[in-house]
């Protein structure tokens, strides 16, 4: 895309509207990259997972967890499934410059990173890896309009949106 201006001053009035704008896309990115890493997160327990980045594919469940999902009557395998409650314990949190994506709860904790009795079956890990490029062309997308337009467009619903 070409961009033309009537002056140099208004090519420069273009820049600083560009460069007062360019904290409401870092956001926008950030926002936009933590939901997309959460949305993953949320929809991976109950399915074992194969590797990404540096995490390692989900081990299968031990015979001492699967008889006890039996007797339960809970999923079976359906890995790190029972009620829910775990997926529904990962959240997001955006600053000004950083999104965390994670959870409070002791036995996803666990599950992210192993202990001495279970290997490491990586959620937020595998999330994140598997959005990477996702969230570069999202990104890529967010400050591309910004540049060719002035203009910040916030993703909504994983699309982008004039904002």
């Amino acid at each position: 895309m070409t961009m033309n201006f009537a002056s140099p001053g208004a090519f420069g009035s273009f820049l600083a509207k560009t460069t007062l704008a360019m904290p409401m896309a870092y956001s926008a990115a950030l926002n936009a990259a933590a939901d997309i890493v959460l949305e993953r997160a949320r929809s991976e327990p109950g399915e074992y997972q194969r590797g990404a980045g540096p995490f390692p594919s989900w081990q299968p469940l031990a015979q001492s967890t699967l008889d006890d999902k039996a007797r339960g009557g809970w999923p079976s395998p359906s890995p790190l499934l029972r009620t829910g409650e775990m997926a529904a314990s990962y959240e997001k949190s955006v600053g000004a410059t950083v999104a965390y994506v994670g959870s409070n709860d002791d036995k996803a904790v666990w599950q992210e990173f192993g202990t001495s009795k279970i290997p490491p079956r990586s959620v937020i890990g595998i999330a994140g890896a598997r959005s990477e490029s996702e969230i570069h062309a999202l990104t890529g997308r967010i400050f591309y309009g910004l540049l060719t337009t002035g203009v910040v467009k916030i993703p909504v619903g994983g699309k982008i949106g004039k904002g």
